[in-house]
């Protein structure tokens, strides 16, 4: 009779086994700029695999793949990253206007909300508007 940890395992491995014989640089490729992208949330970097590349990934795998390409790194909200996204959200707020849905289609990261936030709390209120236009030559 078999255990019930022995028939987990056996699917553990035979998911570890289908997954590896897809996955590819490019995939890992993929993986590092969304998990960038969208700050390490695995399941919207799971519907961002099935909707960018038809690929069904669980997060659970997503996280682990993840940690084993960075090593034991903590995930990075690197300022680099959070002013260049400033800088996609001033762009596109001179070009479109406050319309946010229309924001949040173009930069395909964010959603409508998180960008209007990000606008008006960490942009706007701290006075970086005009020097972020000035930056990008607006």
């Amino acid at each position: 009779m078999i255990s019930s940890t022995e028939t987990s395992s056996k699917k553990d491995n035979l998911f570890k086994s289908k997954a590896e014989d897809f996955w590819n640089s490019r995939l890992d490729k993929c993986l590092l700029k969304w998990s960038r992208l969208l700050y390490n949330d695995w399941k919207k970097i799971s519907k961002k695999f099935f909707k960018e590349l038809d690929l069904r990934v669980t997060p659970f795998f997503l996280k682990n793949r993840f940690s084993s390409l960075e090593g034991e790194k903590s995930p990075s909200k690197e300022l680099k990253l959070d002013h260049e996204i400033d800088l996609m959200i001033v762009k596109s707020v001179h070009e479109l206007g406050l319309k946010w849905n229309l924001i949040a289609e173009e930069l395909d990261f964010y959603d409508a909300v998180k960008l209007k936030n990000r606008f008006y709390n960490h942009i706007k209120r701290k006075g970086r508007y005009e020097e972020l236009k000035q930056e990008l030559g607006l």
